[in-house]
Parts: structure tokens; sequence; C-alpha cells
């Protein structure tokens, strides 16, 4: 009885999935939909469990910008292009506009204000599951749709594979650029529609989205595009012209009718740290085995990678696609000029994954960093359509053919385990013989399916589920892989702490934050920031005052009485001994903006590094404070080192050559004044430190580039900092002495010299300030051109004061009424842009479909 009633259930299943398989798109999103939903509620994902998939810059980053977007939302910053363009909670504060571009600009953001706050981790992974599964509708309909079609079950397989991708598996993460690939496919179909029929219209909405979504993978798309264009193009002269033209007219277009972001986001990425990297030198990373070694079943995805190899790539797609990729070039129904233009396609993407030169272009003429290859997902689409083409030439392709390429399959695993090891979730040895296992069972069923043309229906069926089966139990070991309990204790606790001492216009911190946005997720307006469309400047400028920065973030981790000062910094929060909430309260604070001597004009940071100098030279030409508020005792310290040697080329300068690979440095400074000391030390992030006082252990970590404040010492004292390294680097390194005396005096004339907020909005700021002669108003606001500002209604000129800070070149002596007004950057004239572009593509639209109707009158009369 059961076999029958199961039987009844399969026919009927078939029979309804039959009278479906137009709507192959819908089928093959609602199986990625349903397979992934499972997935995540067995392992608990949230919103079905505890477990989260929030990892590296999704938790760090995206989320707190998510919290941070809903706010602004349902506070009604977004129908004021002030209040919206800018905020205070990110950083020091930064052109919030940019960021939303960077990072916010997809439709499905607009639900975030429908759930509460604590629901928006679980929504993003639903995020992830719905766009996973539109990838798959998206490329089912590309390959469906092309000049021969396959069974059905084979599309859905091929849909499943560049949704479940080894790319999808390792950067689900970068949620914002799981957009792009979803409309990847759609893009290279309207460039097919001009290729063929010189028809754009497809090809132009679908850029102009992809570029507004992430200008970044659509970076990567486009020269791809440009790749695409001259292989498939035919090569006559009349094709060349035409259908070049068009080709870049709409892509022109496509750029146009995103023009809005376009220009917001290259004058803001323009003046971020990475811009304008020096190109590298032509040079191979490695071997080319690690490079496709993420092509087999159950090896581990790169999520982010520390190695410092930058050749690896996410290519997995199913163990099918090898086999099938080897029978494409094996065929001898493939043509083989279509076997060399595909094959010079897939030669410059592997190429460029390995070679620094290409690599860098690719990457928008910026070196990756710990997320190798971001645009394995092109070559990962082109596999997948070979494989399309493979399948179509199944049946033309002899028995012979097919054997060896299955011969060939079988030898890939095996050569790659003679020269890589393999990370892999299980050992090298079973992770190969797992995969010939599998290339052995789908060549048997491929050359059956050739040989059996009665059960090809089936065999097809039986084939379909076994790979659908295995890039779903790969899926599973990546998100089981990448999953963590997230422990959200802390925060809570804090945000009650928060919510109690909200002190409008100063600034907050968080010491030992659980995220380096922790600021952002709790709403406080802070200093440590980590985003990549910071200023630059900015992180320089702090960097100077001796907080730890890097290309994209800035923390504060160390109290320094006169910094806390210049920026404004009144709470900073703190888990004590009992893991309970504290606040450490200065009511002293001045606010955001200072009245100093224009001499500040003339400071440049004599060493980025020599925090101390910098800030005793702020506060000589700020106030003319010629005594030091910190004095550099780096002379007096003795240096060790055990497994290494020193190359002295300045005091505190030096070049370490290591000897073995336990090398140790020690800088020992034995105190001979009672006071509060700070250590500064430059070397490798992935180095560690210890620092002992007096033989008992007070810190220690990875180094973190910041000022160490040493607390309060005495004479007799004995610091002992041990650098522990493995490389040859270089080491830059102080120690410094405060005088809290001096700083008091500096603090005191801040105070004394503070401007008067009067109001105080997202995006924008009224202070009031009395300045005599040779005097500017200062502002501890990052320096943008954004910035527009008028004193008692006329504009003034903004400079940059201290590299990243605000000055205001206020005129004559008096009292000022200053009011700033931010715009960002590229703003106006990327709307003028985008509305121009948008006209002249309704305008094409109109007088196409009017061609298209008369064609069709004219073809009705002739008939």
């Amino acid at each position: 009885m059961i076999p029958i009633i199961g039987r009844r259930l399969y026919c009927f299943i078939m029979k309804y999935f039959n009278k479906i398989k137009c709507h192959i798109s819908l089928v093959s999103f609602l199986i990625v939909f349903i397979i992934s939903t499972i997935i995540f509620i067995i392992l608990g994902i949230e919103p079905f469990g505890k477990n989260s998939i929030l990892v590296g810059d999704s938790y760090d980053q995206y989320l707190p910008f998510y919290y941070l977007f809903r706010d602004k939302i349902i506070s009604g910053d977004i129908f004021c292009i002030h209040n919206f363009s800018y905020s205070w909670k990110v950083g020091l504060g930064t052109n919030f506009l940019l960021l939303f571009f960077y990072y916010l600009s997809a439709p499905f953001n607009l639900l975030l204000p429908f759930v509460s706050s604590d629901s928006i981790p679980g929504l993003i992974s639903i995020f992830v599951i719905i766009k996973i599964s539109v990838a798959a509708a998206s490329f089912s309909y590309y390959i469906s749709n092309r000049k021969r079609t396959v069974s059905y079950g084979w599309i859905v397989v091929l849909s499943i594979a560049y949704s479940m991708s080894g790319f999808i598996c390792g950067y689900f993460w970068n949620i914002m650029w799981l957009d792009c690939i979803a409309i990847f496919p759609i893009i290279v179909y309207g460039l097919d529609d001009i290729i063929d029929k010189n028809k754009p219209i497809i090809y132009i909405l679908s850029l102009f989205l992809s570029i507004y979504l992430n200008f970044y993978m659509s970076f990567m798309i486009c020269l791809f595009l440009v790749l695409y264009f001259i292989i498939k193009v035919n090569k006559t002269k009349v094709d060349i012209i035409s259908k070049g033209t068009t080709f870049f007219l709409s892509s022109l277009l496509a750029g146009g009718m995103s023009a809005v972001s376009l220009f917001v986001i290259y004058y803001g990425i323009n003046n971020t740290m990475t811009a304008g990297a020096s190109m590298p030198s032509f040079g191979i990373f490695g071997s080319f085995f690690y490079t496709l070694r993420q092509i087999f079943f159950l090896t581990k995805p790169i999520v982010v990678d520390r190695s410092g190899y930058d050749g690896y790539a996410n290519l997995y797609i199913g163990v099918s696609c090898i086999l099938l990729f080897l029978i494409y070039f094996c065929s001898n129904a493939v043509p083989i000029f279509e076997k060399i233009k595909n094959l010079i396609i897939v030669l410059v993407l592997v190429f460029s994954m390995n070679e620094a030169f290409l690599n860098f272009i690719w990457h928008g003429f910026h070196k990756q960093f710990l997320l190798p290859n971001r645009f394995s997902f092109i070559l990962i689409f082109i596999i997948l359509c070979i494989s399309y083409d493979s399948i179509i030439a199944l049946k033309e392709t002899s028995i012979k053919n097919i054997v060896i390429a299955v011969l060939m399959a079988v030898l890939t695993p095996i050569l790659f385990y003679c020269f890589v090891d393999f990370d892999g979730y299980i050992s090298s040895n079973k992770l190969v013989l797992i995969n010939l296992y599998l290339i052995i069972l789908y060549g048997t069923i491929i050359l059956l399916i050739n040989c059996l043309k009665k059960y090809r229906g089936a065999l097809i069926k039986l084939i379909a589920v076994l790979v659908i089966f295995e890039i779903s139990y790969n899926f599973y070991f990546s998100i089981e892989d990448n999953r963590f309990y997230k422990d959200t204790s802390s925060l809570d606790k804090l945000e009650l702490l928060i919510n109690d001492n909200d002190d409008g216009y100063y600034r907050s911190e968080i010491l030992n934050p659980v995220i380096t946005n922790e600021n952002t997720l709790l709403g406080l307006r802070g200093i440590s920031v980590f985003c990549s469309t910071i200023y630059g400047d900015s992180i320089y400028t702090l960097v100077d005052l001796g907080l730890q920065g890097f290309s994209n973030e800035y923390k504060y981790q160390e109290s320094i009485s006169c910094v806390d000062a210049l920026l404004g910094l009144k709470n900073i929060y703190y888990m004590d001994e009992n893991d309970e909430p504290n606040i450490y309260r200065n009511d002293n604070t001045p606010a955001l903006g200072f009245v100093v001597n224009d001499s500040i004009l003339q400071y440049r940071p004599e060493d980025s590094h020599d925090f101390g100098r910098n800030i005793n030279n702020i506060a000589q030409y700020s106030y003319g404070i010629s005594e030091y508020i910190f004095d550099n005792v780096s002379q007096d310290v003795s240096i060790f080192t055990s497994n290494c040697m020193l190359s002295d080329e300045d005091v505190s300068y030096s070049q370490i050559k290591t000897l073995d690979s336990d090398a140790i440095v020690d800088y020992r400074y034995d105190v001979n004044k009672d006071g509060i000391y700070y250590f500064y030390l430059s070397a490798s992030a992935y180095d560690n430190i210890d620092i002992f006082i007096n033989n008992s252990l007070y810190a220690t970590g990875e180094i973190s580039g910041g000022a160490i404040a040493l607390n309060y010492l005495t004479v007799g004292d004995v610091v002992d900092v041990y650098l522990y390294t493995s490389q040859d680097i270089p080491v830059e390194w102080y120690m410094y002495r405060y005088d809290s005396i001096v700083a008091d005096q500096y603090n005191s004339c801040l105070l004394d010299k503070e401007t008067n907020i009067r109001s105080f909005e997202e995006g924008k700021l009224e202070v009031s300030a009395h300045t005599d002669n040779n005097e500017i108003v200062m502002l501890s606001i990052p320096y943008d051109r954004g910035w527009r500002v008028y004193d008692n209604g006329n504009r003034v000129e903004t400079v940059p004061v201290i590299r990243g800070f605000t000055g205001i070149m206020v005129d004559g002596e008096g009292e000022h009424t200053l009011e700033l007004v931010y715009m960002p950057e590229g703003f106006i004239i990327g709307v003028i842009v985008t509305i121009i572009s948008w006209i002249i593509f309704i305008i094409y639209v109109v007088k196409y479909r009017k061609k298209l109707k008369y064609s069709k009158e004219d073809t009705a009369y002739e008939a």
C-alpha cells in the first residue's frame, strides 16, 4: 500500500512539475528558498534560533548601519536631504548618503522600520535566503532563454549551483554583493540581446540597477562585459560598429541613470585612505593549483583569509561541472571557434586571479585585503554556461570523447592532491576519494544517458537529485562552519545605561566594545568606527593623536585627557569586573568647537606615529603653550633581544632581522620620575606583546597600533614590553611621561575658548563664537567639502586643520553666528545627470514602442 501511495504522490508531483516547467525560474527560486530555509532552521540561525551568520564585516559594520538606517527612516530624516546626508553616529561624523549608496541602497532595506531592532539580524538572514534564491531564478531565466534549451532538470541544477556556489558559501555575509550576483545573469542576457538583435532595453535597466545597488561589484561586471562583448560579437565591420556603438551608449546611459549614487561615491571614495593606491608591478601570487583548489566538494570556502596569500578563489559549483567542463572541450559537437572564445575568457579570469597587476585592476584599482578574488563569481557564471553548452552537445558527443573527459576528470583531484594541501571539512585523503567517487558516479550516469535513450528522463532526474544533494550538503557545511552563538547580554545592559545618559551633542565611547561599530549600534555619538567610506584624513588625524588607526577604521582604546577634551568626549562606558555596565563622566568636557590661534594652520605632523610630539605641537600652535604635555623618555629605554638583531637607525626606529621563528624584543624602562606613562609600538598587527610592570603581567594581546596607558608609576618601578614576532619588520616605538599640569592648562584653554552650540541636527549645526584678531574657529568634525558654512548669512571658507578637522575662516574679530549645512559633494550634479539620463531613456522607450507598433501594423497590412 505504501509503495502505491508513494508512486501516486510522485506521479502527482511530477505531473504538476511538468505543468510549471515553463516557469522554471520560479521553480529554481522555490527550491533554493526551501533548501536554504531548512538548513537555517536545522542550524538554528536567526530568526529560527539564537545562532548568527553575521561574520566579519557583517557584524562589525553592516549590522550597526542597518540599525542606523532604520532609525533615520523612523525619525523622518529620509525626507530631509540634509539630515539624511549626514550622521554623527558613525565615527566623529560622516557622509551618510555615501554610506547609504555603498552599503544600504537595496530596496529590501526599506522593510527595516517594520521590524523591531532586535529582529534585524534575523531579517538579514531572510534577506540572504531571498537574494540567493533570486540569483537562482535569474540564472535559470538566462539559460532557459538561450537559443537552445535542455531538460528543465539540468537548468534547475545549474541554477542551484550558481546560487549556492563556493562564492556564495564564502562571501554570503557581504549582503550588498548578493544583489549584483542576482542581477548579473540578466545583464548578460541583455548584452546578448544587443549582440544578437541590437536591442538594449533589458541591458540598460539591469546594468543601471546593478550600478545603483553596488558600484564596487558592478565595476567588475562592467570590466567583464567589455571582455565578453569583444569575444562574442561577430567580427564583421558592420556588427563591430553598430553593436559596439549600442553597447557603449547603453552602458553610458545606464551609468547616467544611476549618476546620483556614482557621483556621491566617486567624490567620497576619492577622499578615503585607500584612494590613489599605487599600481603593483607584474607578479604571480603563487601556484595556480592553490587558486583552483576550492573547486572540489567539501573544501572550505575562503571567508576571511589572513594567510597573506592573494591567489585563493571561491570556485566550487559541484563536481559535475568539472566533468561537464571537460566534456565540452572534448566534444566533437562543439565548434572549435566557440571553444577558443570560451577558453580565452576562462584563461583571462583565472590568470587575473593569480597575477598582481590584473588583480589590482579587477578590484577597482585597489589591493584586495582578506577577501581574495571577489570577481570569482564571474568565472563561476562562465563555467556554468559552458556546462550548459556541454549538456546541449551531449547527444552528439561520441562515447569515446565522454570517456576521455571522465578519465581527465578522475585525474584532476589526484593531480591537485600532488601539488597542494586541501583545506577541507575532512582529511585530504577522504576529500580526494569522495570527489573521485562522485566524478565516476556522474560520469557513469552521463554515459548511460547517452546510451540508454529510453531511460534518459529518469537518469537526468537521478543526476539532478544527486547534484542538488551534493551542493546543498556543501552549503550546509559552510553555514554550519560560520555560524556562532551571539551573546548580546553586555550590549543589552549598556543600552539601558546609555538611554539614561544621553548628552546631546557631546561624544561618548565604549571601552573594549564587543564590535567595532558598537557606538553606532547603540545610537551613540562616538569616536571609533570601522567603515570603508571614512575619509582618510580623519584616520590620519586620530593616529596623530595616539589612537589606533588602519586603512578604513580608527579605534578609541585609552583615555588621554587632553585628547578627550579636543574630541568633546564626555562619557566613557565600560563593563566592570562584575560584568556590569558603568560610566566615567567628565562634566568639564568642552563642546565640539573651539576658537584657536590661526597659527594652527602651520601645524604639520612631524611624524604620524609620534603622537606625543604631535600633541605638544598642537597645544603650542593653538594657544602658545610651550611646555610639553608629553615628555619623551625613549632615550632612557634599554632594549634586549632574543633570536633577532636590530639595525639602530634612530632612537625609536629600528628594523628587526629575525634569526629564528620565536624572536623577542624587550623594551625595558626603569622609572626615574613619578608620573603617568604611555607607550606606543608600531609593528605588524598580527604580532603579540606582553607588558609587565614589576614582573607582573599588566596587559597582553595583539599589537594595537595606538598609545597604551601604563597608568601612574613611581620611581623604582620597572616596565618590560615584550614584542614577539616571527618576521622581519620595521618597528617604531615611543615611551612618554604625561604632564597632567600642562595638559590641564591646555584643557582650560579649550573650555575658555569653546563655541556655543545653538542648534544641533544630523545635517545642520549652528554655533556662535567670539574671535579676536588672528583667530579661527576649529571644529572637531572631520573636514568635508560638503559642509557649507555661513557667518551671519555670508558664505565663509573652510580649511582642513590638524590634517582632518574643520577650520572656519571667520572674518575679523567679534561675535559670529555660524550655520553649517551639509550637502554631499557630487549630489547636485548627480541628480541633474540622473534626471537627464532617465528622460533620454524614457524618450527612447516610447519611440521604440511606436516603431514596434508600426512595424506590426505594416506586417498585418501586408498579410
